[in-house]
């Protein structure tokens, strides 16, 4: 299982992945959380706020921290952590991990805290930051201005890795548009 883990998060710096709420992963989640709340009761409100963004976007997410233990002992950590950063963390089966989608970013590099999801067409401008992705179609005329800014984000992250985006593809065996997370549908116009 470890090698399987490291394999999903090989060259990635954030692990986050997602678990739709219409899963039954997601109820397992939602444990941890009661759990948690009922020992520390002052941050209530706080998962409560959580688990209503979760909702508003349709999934979960999780940070997969680290792997510990040997053999048939193995702890696979994990984090939820809320908008003020107040960390969970606890054990999942690795199973789960394994089978779950990866988030493209962090939760408020992708706004997924923000209670205003703006869904109207923007009279935006790509502004003149020197970022081109070669494509003969005008980027202010595909994206949202937040859809720009996460797309000029991921091409960054590209370059720091210095990887092309064909390789990255391969890497994660070719693009699977099917499974394109909803907070990215959302976000293409």
């Amino acid at each position: 299982m470890k090698k399987l883990i490291d394999k999903k998060f090989e060259n990635i710096s954030h692990k986050w992945f997602f678990i739709e709420i219409d899963s039954k992963n997601f109820n397992i989640i939602k444990e941890k959380i009661i759990i948690f709340v009922n020992e520390n009761y002052n941050l209530k409100d706080e998962f409560k706020n959580l688990i209503t963004h979760f909702k508003r976007n349709g999934f979960a997410w999780i940070k997969f921290i680290k792997y510990q233990g040997r053999n048939e002992d193995i702890n696979f950590i994990c984090q939820l952590i809320t908008e003020n950063d107040i960390k969970l963390e606890f054990n999942l089966d690795a199973k789960i991990i394994i089978e779950s989608e990866l988030l493209d970013g962090t939760p408020k590099s992708l706004n997924l805290f923000s209670d205003k999801i703006n869904k109207k067409k923007n009279n935006w401008k790509k502004p003149d930051d020197g970022f081109n992705d070669n494509f003969s179609i005008p980027i202010d005329e595909e994206l949202t201005e937040q859809g720009y800014l996460l797309y000029k984000d991921f091409h960054q992250e590209l370059k720091n890795k210095n990887i092309t985006l064909e390789q990255w593809h391969n890497q994660r065996g070719g693009p699977n548009w099917q499974k394109l997370p909803h907070h990215l549908k959302d976000l293409i116009n």
